[in-house]
């Protein structure tokens, strides 16, 4: 079932703030973790979805942020010997004629162990590879004591953020302006990438309070009226990232709610809970969700 959505992250379980300088950061290539390391129109073709006279346009009233979602630890680390408990049946979701999306159910106990995945599925979370950089262009540092910023060549456009003191972050196109935001402090980078769909630029912006997906210029949490939209990626050609709407949490593919909601999906740009945050890896984006009391792990691939 598909909901066509105008407007829309979370941290589970248990709560504990910790400081990055506490907790090693994760040694994958993602750029969220590369990060910490260095330091008009709705989006839906209608040609692209499945039941469209089920589908329900949603409309909300603006949501107040919630507090600051940052440097959490969700739940305490554990390395149990597989398989430590059974695992329920790993099954298929119907969401979208070119996306697969595959779901299993684990327990509290190794819930966020990727080693889950391969007991799972059969297969592992993917390594990064030479392509996956390809995808989220060059990071690079204008000075020593700021910030990296990311570059991007679309077509013949080339695109670089930039953030000064005391000032907004700016997204550069061939030099001249292209948009600019503003963001809270916060421990780590919230400038997290660039990348392209659809021949356009998609600027990742986490602003603690205000978490923000800025595609072509458009930012998609004021424009869809969302609490939080989180970690986008171009699978089968097409945007998808994460949205928070009140106290739910769910997956948009271009334009529309795919798959269940959530009480909570795992997120994190730091230390412990980078660990186990969304992973964006060879055409796969993978996450760790709450629902409904019982805990899973997700893999959304391209059927392309």
């Amino acid at each position: 079932m598909m909901k066509r959505y105008g407007r829309w992250i979370t941290l589970s379980g248990f709560f504990l703030l910790v400081s990055c300088a506490q907790v090693d950061t994760p040694a994958m290539n993602d750029p969220t973790e590369i990060n910490s390391q260095l330091s008009s129109t709705p989006l839906v073709a209608s040609s692209d979805i499945i039941n469209t006279s089920d589908a329900t346009q949603a409309v909300f009233n603006p949501i107040t942020p919630s507090p600051m979602p940052t440097d959490m630890i969700i739940a305490p680390w554990v390395t149990p010997t597989f398989p430590l408990t059974p695992f329920n049946q790993t099954h298929e979701i119907e969401v979208h004629p070119r996306l697969t999306w595959l779901e299993c159910d684990v327990s509290y106990d190794i819930f966020h162990d990727w080693r889950v995945a391969e007991h799972c599925f059969g297969f592992p979370l993917p390594s990064w590879q030479e392509g996956d950089s390809v995808r989220f262009g060059e990071i690079f540092e204008r000075d020593a004591n700021i910030w990296y910023d990311h570059r991007i060549t679309i077509g013949a456009d080339v695109y670089e953020t930039d953030k000064r003191p005391n000032g907004p972050y700016i997204l550069y196109k061939n030099g001249e302006i292209f948009t600019q935001a503003n963001s809270g402090d916060t421990t780590y980078p919230p400038n997290r990438s660039l990348l392209e769909v659809e021949g356009k630029v998609v600027w990742e912006l986490a602003d603690p309070w205000n978490p923000t997906i800025i595609f072509d210029g458009r930012d998609l949490r004021e424009e869809y009226n969302l609490e939080a939209a989180y970690i986008p990626y171009n699978i089968a050609g097409s945007l998808i990232f994460t949205a928070k709407q009140g106290s739910n949490y769910f997956i948009i593919f271009n334009g529309w709610q795919i798959g269940p909601m959530f009480d909570d999906i795992s997120i994190g740009y730091c230390c412990g809970p980078a660990r186990y945050s969304i992973r964006r890896v060879q055409d796969q984006y993978w996450f760790w969700g709450v629902r409904e009391n019982r805990y899973y792990l997700i893999v959304i691939s391209s059927n392309d």
